[in-house]
């Protein structure tokens, strides 16, 4: 991973075999940012998407081998109380440009993943949410 400052955020760059979640919390640790918005174009393998069930508050999860382009990429960073949490979605496109999305548990770039990451002040927190069973924005 890579990255470089810019005047309205930071230009993030993965390289092959890095894993979005834990390159992203180590920059996020690395330059003190609690809480920040994001999205990203390139290309993914070894992808686990997921879907949520509100009646078992469980998520469904899916891998999907190959390599896929990422359409798209958009997330949110945010403080609990147990740590940082990353939120991501992403919709991804096969060889025929056939789609698949949903919330991305695990991404390992492919060729490149470019994030455009924009700190967020004074921050986000997220709250455990009875009612639904998730950790939702506290606002």
């Amino acid at each position: 991973m890579r990255y470089q400052d810019e005047t309205n955020g930071y230009v993030i760059k993965l390289s092959i075999d890095d894993e979005i979640q834990s390159s992203l919390t180590q920059f996020a640790a690395c330059e003190s940012i609690e809480a920040a918005h994001f999205w990203g174009i390139g290309a993914a393998k070894d992808i686990v998407l997921g879907s949520y069930d509100l009646q078992s508050k469980t998520y469904r999860k899916v891998e999907i081998a190959g390599v896929w382009e990422i359409a798209s990429l958009t997330g949110s960073l945010a403080r609990a109380q147990d740590g940082p949490i990353l939120h991501i979605h992403g919709v991804f496109s096969d060889e025929q440009c056939q789609t698949r999305a949903g919330h991305v548990f695990c991404l390992v770039c492919a060729a490149t993943v470019e994030l455009f990451l924009v700190e967020l002040d004074p921050g986000l927190n997220r709250k455990y949410d009875e009612r639904t069973g998730l950790k939702l924005l506290d606002l």
